[in-house]
Parts: C-alpha cells; structure tokens; sequence
C-alpha cells in the first residue's frame, strides 16, 4: 500500500507543480496592447489628429475602438495627411480620407454616412461594410491595400478617377467603374501578382476609359464575375487569368481583354 500510495503521489507531483506553476507563468507573460474605446466629443466637422474632439483628449491608436455618432447633426470627420490607426471604426457621420491621409484599420470599418477617399489617400488592411442605410465607398482615386469590402465602391462618380489596388483585393459587394460621363481606373500596384477573389461583382459603367490593368499578373476568382460596357481588362506584357464570369454588354463601343498570356477557365 505505501509502495502504491508513493507511487500515485510520484506520479501526480508533475501535474501539480505545472497547476501551481501557472500563476507564476501567467505573470511572466507579455500583457496584450492596451485598448479603449474613443469616442467623437464634440458637435462639429474636425481632424481626426485633433485631441481636443476625442474621448480622453488623445488620437486614436492602434488596437482602439473607434465610435463616431453625434446625434444633434451630421458632421464631417477628416483623416488628414499623416498615419493612423484603430481596430474598428463605427461612424454615423462622414468619414473622409483627404489626400496623403493613411489610414490603417486592423478590423471593420462602417460608415452610416458619406465615406470617401480622396486622390493619394490609402486605406489598409480593413475589413468594408456596408452602412446600416447601404452606404458605399466613393473614391475619387487613392489606394486600396489588402482591403477585404463588403460594402458598394464608386470608383470615378463625381470626378475621373485613378486608383491603386496593393496586397490583393476580396469584394463581396459591387465596384462600379465610371458613370458613364466619368471613368475609373485601377492600377494593380506592389510589383507581385494579384488576386481579385470574393463573390462580388465589378461594373464597367457606361462608356469611357474604365480599366483594370498593371504589368503584374492578375487572377480573377472564380465567383467574381465582371460586367459592363466600354474599357479594358488586363495589361499587356502580364498574364491575366479569369475563372469566373466576363459578360459585356459593350454595343457601339469597345471592351478590351488583353495579357501577355490569356487563361480562362
């Protein structure tokens, strides 16, 4: 019994020095960033970079959860030219992106009102959704780096716009080129070969000079599907592979599917 008895208590003394162990781990052990929720102050437009409009008098960092909702009115909220961060932004007011603005979003941005990027503006990294109203992206040029959207872009509404896509591109909603008075490009940027997956759908609108086009391959996924009239898809001197749908609808003017190699499947 006692050779039983020392042999259960030798087996079971590793299992209890790792139980009290654990606190003296647990307090070794990096803390996570600190967070906290910053909140829009005051009843007026602003700077994103101005302290005086938060919470806590400071700018949001990375890791923030980011609320801007100002009942009494509907305001204006603009990133300026410099970078920033937050882990999610949730805004009821107008959310723009001036020019040289970077804006990097670890999470999900919505935006229940106008959101814009200006020409030279960058978002990174988010996650688009829709607004609680179905309001979209509008771009009137800017980059798009490692962007996963939800939500509607109107790329060349209000002015022919350029814009640059960087790290691959998943759309589960629609992105419009043009308006058919206006055009809107995407450059495929980074010097790699890109991807343009998702289940969504991009729309070459109306007639004008609408592309997609880089000198780095491009892949279409397979639930992707690609409509419209007049415009261009692909460049020459890269490959271009489409796995989902192109259907043009291009009468009485010209939609070009060019690479320096063509795969359909």
């Amino acid at each position: 019994m006692v050779w039983v008895e020392d042999s259960i208590m030798s087996a079971a003394a590793p299992r209890l020095l790792a139980v009290l162990a654990l606190p003296l781990i647990a307090a070794l052990l990096p803390l996570p960033a600190s967070t906290a929720v910053k909140t829009w102050a005051v009843d007026a437009d602003g700077s994103w970079n101005d302290p005086a409009m938060w919470s806590g008098g400071t700018v949001p960092a990375a890791g923030d959860t980011v609320i801007i909702d100002r009942p009494a009115g509907l305001y204006t909220v603009t990133v300026p030219a410099g970078s920033f961060s937050a882990r999610t932004i949730t805004s009821n007011e107008n959310l723009t992106l001036a020019s040289y603005a970077i804006l990097d979003v670890a999470d999900s941005v919505r935006v229940s009102a106008a959101f814009l990027m200006e020409n030279r503006s960058t978002l990174i990294g988010a996650t688009v959704l829709p607004g609680h109203g179905g309001e979209t992206l509008d771009m009137n040029g800017g980059t798009l780096d490692s962007i996963t959207s939800f939500a509607d872009i109107h790329l060349g509404w209000t002015v022919s716009a350029s814009a640059s896509m960087v790290g691959g591109f998943t759309l589960h909603g629609t992105l419009t080129l043009g308006n058919g008075t206006r055009f809107g490009a995407i450059n495929l940027s980074g010097g790699s070969p890109q991807t343009i997956g998702g289940t969504g759908e991009i729309v070459y609108g109306g007639t004008g000079f609408n592309s997609i086009s880089g000198s780095q391959p491009l892949t279409l996924g397979p639930d992707l599907s690609v409509r419209g009239g007049a415009g261009n898809l692909g460049g020459s001197g890269s490959d271009l592979t489409i796995l989902g749908d192109v259907v043009v609808a291009a009468i009485g003017s010209r939609f070009t599917v060019r690479g320096d190699s063509l795969r359909l499947e």
